[in-house]
């Protein structure tokens, strides 16, 4: 059994309809995305992961980072879609911390910000499989610092206690040699 995957930051839908184009030209059974957003902290105000679902025909997982504080409609997470003929049999959410509150205007203050990943176990064909992504806490310069650490940590104990294939992904704001 063979998977295809597509792994990209989605910078709040800026170019949505060239993501969903390329997407449905191409016959990925999974595809993992960071900066899916809803309402104000989009470039659109639509809930991006409900477009995306409906206009593929996908299915998906969403964990959310950011929510604003009086409107759960405008949010900003990490997402997983996956085709129809892919089941999902779990959902775990891998947190640090709690999802932060803050309003859209106050989204530029990254470094507030914590984040979380989504692991899936999959099922494809009968063969069971996991896919992680995540969004890497960001700072000002990609070298380690405490919430990077963290995170690393919380997904790496994920990872390693996992028995199936998985696959891992993310936009994870750090340098190579971290």
């Amino acid at each position: 059994m063979s998977i295809s995957i597509l792994q990209l930051n989605i910078l709040k839908g800026q170019y949505l309809p060239t993501i969903i184009d390329y997407i449905q030209k191409n016959n990925f059974d999974v595809v993992t995305m960071q900066e899916v957003t809803g309402g104000g902290f989009g470039k659109i105000s639509e809930d991006i992961f409900e477009v995306l679902k409906s206009s593929l025909a996908f299915k998906g997982n969403i964990t959310l980072d950011i929510v604003d504080p009086t409107n759960s409609k405008n949010y900003y997470g990490t997402a997983a879609l996956y085709s129809p003929r892919i089941d999902c049999l779990q959902e775990n959410i891998l947190r640090t911390t709690p999802i932060t509150h803050i309003y859209p205007s106050e989204q530029s203050q990254w470094r507030k910000i914590k984040r979380s990943a989504i692991a899936l176990t999959l099922k494809k064909g009968g063969v069971e499989f996991d896919v992680i992504t995540t969004h890497g806490a960001w700072s000002n310069r990609p070298d380690d610092n405490p919430d990077k650490i963290d995170q690393a940590k919380t997904i790496s104990a994920y990872l390693t206690s996992l028995t199936t294939p998985f696959v891992f992904t993310g936009d994870l704001n750090v340098t190579s040699d971290t």
